[in-house]
């Protein structure tokens, strides 16, 4: 579903009503002001599933770099216990 909204025709057909051409314009442009920030839901749905695909690939990274921390640790961890028990024995 798109909007659109003739302003030259909605000036005119004020016009043609008997408002004066000043407030005829200013009418018409605080209408399109007001309805401008109209999406459709085909456009709302595509972004909110952009700015989902994008929380998507952060997670995936932080979990990835949350998993090599660990691994690192636990093979940090191994290490240090292999040394201490080749100094003890």
């Amino acid at each position: 579903m798109s909007f659109t909204f003739d302003t030259l025709q909605a000036v005119q057909r004020l016009r043609e009503r008997g408002v004066d051409e000043p407030a005829a314009e200013g009418m018409v442009e605080m209408v399109a002001e007001a309805t401008s920030p109209l999406v459709t839901r085909e456009y709302l749905d595509a972004r909110l599933e952009a700015g989902f695909e994008r929380q998507r690939a952060e997670l995936h990274h932080t979990l990835m770099v949350l998993g090599l921390s660990l691994a690192g640790l636990v093979i940090g961890t191994a290490g240090v216990s292999l040394a201490a028990a080749a100094l003890l024995f």
